[in-house]
């Protein structure tokens, strides 16, 4: 199974967010757009795990303690790819982020998990294959309020449907301190 560990976004963030997205989409000739119930800040991204290991990766998870903080989103950033760009809503970096990040690396070192070892840049996707009409320039658009209290993180799956689309499945949530 496909893991991968997240802030799942709050209905309130979400709906900000999918405002931003409208936009995005409404200004583009070419995208995909995750629906809200899909949109995630990933903290650590696992890959195939085996299942009988989930019984092991529940208690490395569960000794992971950090308080719950808030995180703001700060702007829209892209990644340029050959099908288009994936573009994303950035966030600040407030110390219980960082804390939670580290301690969730720290901790599966520990337990030696592999996982992918890509420098933390907290974001959430918001489009992928984004090709823009032209003119069009979504880091100048103002944004405001997209805030969110962070008191939980999730495992997740991601599973391939038939039709080719993914779905994410929250397999364990634990609470911040």
């Amino acid at each position: 199974m496909r893991l991968f560990i997240s802030i799942p976004c709050s209905a309130a963030l979400a709906k900000g967010l999918q405002e931003v997205q409208t936009k995005l989409r409404r200004e583009s000739y070419k995208g995909g757009f995750p629906p809200l119930e899909k949109l995630h800040l990933t903290l650590v991204f696992l890959g195939e795990t085996s299942e009988a290991r989930l019984p092991e990766l529940k208690r490395v998870l569960s000794g992971v303690s950090v308080p719950s903080f808030t995180l703001q989103c700060t702007g829209l950033g892209k990644i340029r790819e050959r099908s288009g760009e994936i573009w994303w809503m950035g966030t600040d970096e407030p110390p219980g982020l960082l804390q939670l990040s580290a301690a969730l690396r720290a901790a599966l070192d520990v337990a030696r998990f592999p996982y992918d070892r890509k420098a933390f840049r907290p974001h959430i996707t918001l489009g992928r294959r984004v090709i823009l009409n032209p003119g069009v320039h979504p880091m100048e658009w103002p944004l405001t309020g997209l805030t969110q209290k962070a008191a939980s993180f999730s495992l997740m799956e991601s599973c391939r449907l038939p039709d080719g689309k993914y779905e994410y499945r929250t397999r364990m949530k634990f609470p911040l301190a």
